[in-house]
């Protein structure tokens, strides 16, 4: 049997209108199921606003899910920090947000691109994009 030596904890932003990992079930925007399962892993999950609060010594992912308003130059700091530190990042961007994220990661190397996924079998009645 394996057994992970290490705490893993994955940490969603919250601060910008983020997707919350705190919303309600039946919230289709939330990311209440993504928790859920992540939990069945073994993986810890909590919120965090970075701009109230410390970054977390245990933080081994960070994930920004539909950022929609600015960041303050501290949390950019913090979160570019935080990857030089072995810290993964997670990053989904909804098309066409007008924030500086996509600036920000293109900065990091990073070749971001305006794409959609496309859902066909979606459990909400319809195809979803």
């Amino acid at each position: 049997m394996l057994t992970r030596l290490v705490e893993k904890k994955i940490y969603f932003l919250k601060g910008h209108g983020e997707r919350s990992v705190d919303s309600s079930p039946n919230d289709p925007a939330g990311l209440t199921e993504l928790k859920n399962t992540l939990e069945g892993y073994s993986f810890k999950v909590e919120s965090i606003d970075l701009a109230t609060q410390p970054r977390p010594k245990d933080m081994t992912v960070l994930v920004v899910v539909g950022s929609k308003k600015q960041f303050q130059q501290k949390e950019l700091e913090l979160i570019l920090q935080a990857s030089k530190e072995g810290v993964h990042l997670v990053f989904a961007l909804d098309p066409g947000d007008k924030h500086e994220l996509p600036r920000f990661l293109q900065q990091q190397g990073v070749d971001y691109k305006t794409n959609y996924v496309f859902d066909p079998t979606s459990r909400l009645g319809q195809p979803v994009v």
